[in-house]
């Protein structure tokens, strides 16, 4: 892994490719701690452009970091509705640090992560309509690429791809063990009361001595079971 410069520097790349269009558009960066061991990775960016066009949503995100460089930001949970995203996230990160949920006023979980989205279209709701299929797979196709060929994304000990089939391991369509290069290992289950079923799989990079632990799961927005936030949170702590 990198030190701290070096990972600083391998952002700063990570910003200017985003920025350059080399993957067909330009790319949503994230938000977020860069130097955090945690990288989460979302479904989409769960903006309402409004009158903006969704390019001009991303290239706001790019400009942040070109040009004022800030990382990370706390925010009111009184301002989060229900089981929110960013409020689950908080939750997964307070299991990672204490133990279990602190519910503090205030979300800070981007002290410890990086978050970005699989998916480069900004949307108010999931993305995917039958219409535009082939072309919403090779958006996605080239964000994995993207992912694979950055040397900052390639840094993170531990990915949670908490983004649902937006990248999938089927069969011989090895997207998530060719873009992080780790293998599969174990499939973890909670069940809950209601007999509602709860995955995440995980996988590890056996040919770097497991420097490197990807979970995939659905995205981690709703009724999260807190069993399975813990035992994900039992699983990262354990490998950092």
């Amino acid at each position: 892994m990198m030190n701290e410069t070096e990972r600083i520097q391998a952002f700063d790349d990570y910003v200017k490719v985003c920025d350059s269009k080399k993957y067909g558009e330009i790319q949503l960066v994230g938000q977020g701690n860069p130097k955090a061991d945690i990288l989460l990775v979302g479904m989409e960016p769960a903006i309402d452009p409004g009158m903006k066009s969704i390019e001009e949503v991303i290239q706001t995100n790019v400009n942040h970091f070109k040009n004022e460089g800030s990382f990370y930001g706390i925010r009111p949970r009184a301002d989060f509705k229900g089981n929110h995203t960013w409020k689950v996230y908080q939750k997964l990160i307070d299991y990672i640090r204490y133990g279990h949920p602190k519910y503090e006023p205030e979300l800070d979980f981007e002290k410890d992560v990086f978050t970005t989205e699989m998916n480069n279209w900004v949307s108010k709701r999931k993305a995917i309509k039958s219409n535009n299929r082939d072309l919403f797979d090779a958006k996605l196709a080239q964000r994995r690429r993207l992912f694979k060929e950055s040397a900052f994304i390639q840094d993170f000990p531990v990915v949670i791809l908490a983004c649902g089939d937006y990248i999938i391991n089927h069969g011989d369509n090895r997207q998530i063990d060719d873009t992080f290069d780790v293998e599969f290992i174990k499939e973890y289950e909670t069940k809950t009361q209601k007999g509602n079923s709860f995955k995440f799989w995980v996988h590890r990079n056996k040919k770097t001595d497991d420097k490197r632990l990807v979970i995939h799961t659905r995205q981690l927005s709703g009724a999260i079971p807190n069993e399975m936030l813990k035992s994900m949170a039992d699983i990262i702590k354990e490998h950092l």
